[in-house]
């Protein structure tokens, strides 16, 4: 499948055509911001059926869009608003979006099983810095429309394309998580029970040790707490000031003069020291994580004294909180009769957690012995070499599963993208499916022109078999077939 021409209407507006090379196309604004280029890669997107967002300057019921299609057996994709007909020769077929999303790319992507098609956008559409960035397995990878949020699951792609019954063992999971949080539950029930019904000096002691012990824990989190977000907040203000300098820029309207020429100042041509913005952005990412971490440690610092309190044999018996009929007396009368222990409620967790963690061995084991787990990673293994992480992606460590990339900057830019289009050429390769591959501004992801000539080079040289489509403004010496240059937004452009 390959995209010809893209149509695109709003309101009243004129239609306007934009015509694309069958091999790699170049959107540019001249250096210009906000002209449009983010505009036609997502009516082009969102034309071919997937529920994302516009931007900001368009609302999908007054948008329309007609696309017209190659070496398809579809000739043409019509959608206005959340209705869309796709055109064949002899026959034509509407439906009704999001609900018919996943029966629309059936028929636009025959090739791809049906159970892929929910990850697919994210391994042909990279969206500016959140999908430039993203890899963390089954979370979101692009948060593109307010209803759908596209994912990649790892584990559920490899099982899909190894014949493995994924369902069964993301179920299995579920329900052990579900037992297992219930069982906690009992088990936090009898040992307010057993707390409330021992009335010893030595327990009463004990108990208000583990009360202060808790507070104290509690106190020095609570300041840590603070000296982090402190420190957060500064490089969170520096950001901020940073976007701020910028939208002042761009209000003002700046120009300066060169010799005869006048040239507006813009982000794209002031001199800026992108690897502070990237020390800032990963330090502020850095202590947001530790605030949170150490927010939930603090919180179940606080529940465990909570509970120690209100179970602290000084206080008065629960039970005689309830004027009504006191069934959690009756309750409690019963667990103590039952036989049921506090070693039998942990005895039952910790028999959950081992089934929890060998049904998820078993499982992993059975996808790295597919051929999709080693195949999908020696392509990411050429790739990379392409662009100089060889030295973190080789043959010696299948890092297909890690649950976060390491890598920091533009490294790790380049590997996400390495790791999503290795996926998108073992596709390629294993079902013979013609994708388009879509980027939306590269360069503004903590990538300078040498990191974006490697990029593009290796882009267009190892997939020069797929329709490719980079909106950027930073200067390249790489050639495209076809150039688009927008500047007056999608409705007011030139083509050559």
């Amino acid at each position: 499948m390959q995209i010809k021409s893209i149509i695109i209407s709003y309101s009243n507006t004129k239609p306007k055509e934009f015509i694309f090379s069958e091999t790699n196309n170049l959107i540019s604004s001249n250096g210009k911001n906000t002209r449009g280029k983010t505009s036609l890669i997502r009516f082009l997107i969102w034309g071919l059926g997937f529920n994302v967002a516009l931007t900001n300057h368009f609302k999908p019921m007054y948008s329309e869009t007609l696309i017209t299609l190659k070496k398809s057996p579809i000739l043409s994709i019509n959608r206005k608003g959340n209705k869309i007909v796709l055109t064949f020769v002899d026959k034509k077929h509407q439906f009704i979006l999001p609900n018919d999303e996943n029966q629309v790319h059936k028929l636009v992507f025959p090739e791809i099983p049906s159970k892929i098609l929910p990850q697919l956008l994210g391994f042909i559409y990279f969206d500016q810095d959140g999908g430039y960035k993203a890899w963390n397995r089954n979370t979101v990878t692009q948060r593109l429309g307010n209803d759908r949020s596209y994912k990649i699951s790892i584990e559920s792609l490899l099982a899909i394309l190894g014949k493995i019954d994924y369902e069964s063992y993301f179920n299995m999971q579920s329900s052990l998580e579900k037992v297992k949080k219930e069982t906690t539950s009992f088990t936090n029930l009898l040992d307010s029970l057993h707390l409330s019904q021992l009335n010893s000096s030595d327990l009463r002691n004990s108990v208000q040790k583990n009360i202060l012990d808790l507070n104290d824990d509690i106190s020095k989190k609570e300041l840590e707490l603070s000296q982090i977000k402190e420190k957060r907040s500064i490089y969170s203000s520096s950001l901020r000031d940073q976007k701020n300098f910028n939208r002042l820029l761009k209000k003002l309207s700046i120009k300066i003069k060169n010799g005869k020429n006048i040239i507006d100042v813009t982000n794209e041509n002031i001199i800026q020291d992108k690897h502070l913005n990237t020390r800032l952005t990963e330090f502020e990412k850095y202590y947001r994580y530790q605030e949170n971490t150490l927010s939930r440690e603090l919180s179940v610092l606080k529940e465990k004294r909570d509970v120690l309190i209100a179970t602290s044999p000084n206080n008065e018996d629960v039970s005689t909180l309830f004027t009504s009929e006191n069934n959690f007396k009756r309750l409690t009368n019963l667990l103590s009769v039952s036989g049921i222990s506090l070693e039998d409620t942990k005895a039952a967790t910790a028999t959950i957690s081992i089934a929890s963690r060998d049904n998820k061995i078993q499982f992993l084991n059975k996808i790295k012995n597919t051929s999709a787990y080693s195949g999908i990673w020696n392509i990411i293994v050429s790739l990379s070499s392409k662009v100089g992480l060889s030295s973190s992606i080789n043959h010696r460590n299948n890092r297909l599963l890690a649950t976060k990339v390491s890598e920091s900057g533009a490294r790790r830019s380049l590997t996400v993208i390495v790791y999503r289009l290795g996926i998108l050429k073992y596709l390629h390769d294993v079902y013979n499916a013609q994708l388009p591959l879509i980027f939306d501004s590269p360069a503004s992801s903590e990538m300078d022109t040498d990191n974006l000539d490697i990029l593009l080079t290796m882009i267009t040289t190892q997939f020069s078999n797929f329709q490719i489509f980079i909106a950027t403004n930073q200067e390249t010496e790489i050639s495209f077939s076809k150039k688009i240059i927008i500047l007056n937004g999608v409705v007011d452009t030139k083509n050559q």
